[in-house]
């Protein structure tokens, strides 16, 4: 195996891992508001909208840490 053939696998493994981190993000973010919605109809305690807004942000971190990984195994 020469190094082109070795980049070129590390490449498409980055964007395989990129895409995952993209899926896991909106899956966090699709959690998120799921959870802000099982407690609109009850008693909402504190801890349950910090974790809301946590997750929220958290998902949306992941969306765009793994879009800028994919444009830079693409670019690069």
């Amino acid at each position: 195996m020469d190094e082109n053939e070795r980049k070129r696998i590390v490449k498409s493994i980055d964007i395989i891992v990129a895409i995952f981190l993209i899926l896991l993000g909106i899956l966090v973010v699709f959690f998120s508001i799921s959870w802000d919605k099982d407690f609109l109809n009850s008693y909402m305690p504190l801890w349950a909208s910090i974790t809301t807004w946590i997750f929220l942000f958290l998902g949306i971190t992941i969306i765009i840490y793994g879009i800028k990984r994919m444009i830079q195994d693409l670019i690069l």
